[in-house]
């Protein structure tokens, strides 16, 4: 696997590679889930569910590196549209929800009522609000 700088950042075809390498991790700790007899809460469901969270979190890591590595180069694209950020907002809580749940923690938003309009990338907006809950 490369390695290289390129102008003090990183190669997005390195970066790509090394997504291509956790490939097989994902799709083995999704099918190793899928067949995991045990009883949720398990350990071996712990460790399943561990297995799994560390792939998606390199994933997002790697994702980032090569979002940075394009931003670098000049070639990252963004698609401006208006959203109603709300409906962004409640859509990524609704993927945390489970797991502040599983931790004893309430994930809320206190949310002005109407419609809160920005013009911003969709994939980027989820990105950073992603990223902050994660956090």
């Amino acid at each position: 696997m490369r390695t290289r700088r390129v102008c003090g950042g990183f190669d997005p075809k390195s970066a790509h590679e090394l997504g291509g390498a956790l490939t097989p991790l994902v799709a083995s700790a999704g099918l190793l889930a899928e067949q995991c007899p045990d009883a949720p809460g398990s350990f071996a469901d712990r460790c399943v569910r561990n297995i799994m969270a560390g792939t998606q979190d390199l994933q997002a890591m790697i994702s980032d590196l090569m979002d940075v590595a394009h931003y670098q180069e000049g070639t990252l694209s963004l698609e401006m549209e208006v959203l109603d950020l709300r409906a962004v907002i409640k859509d990524v809580l609704s993927l945390f929800g489970p797991v502040a749940e599983g931790k004893g923690l309430s994930l809320t938003a206190d949310l002005a009522e109407g419609l809160l309009s920005v013009k911003a990338d969709r994939q980027r907006m989820r990105q950073v609000l992603t990223n902050l809950l994660h956090n």
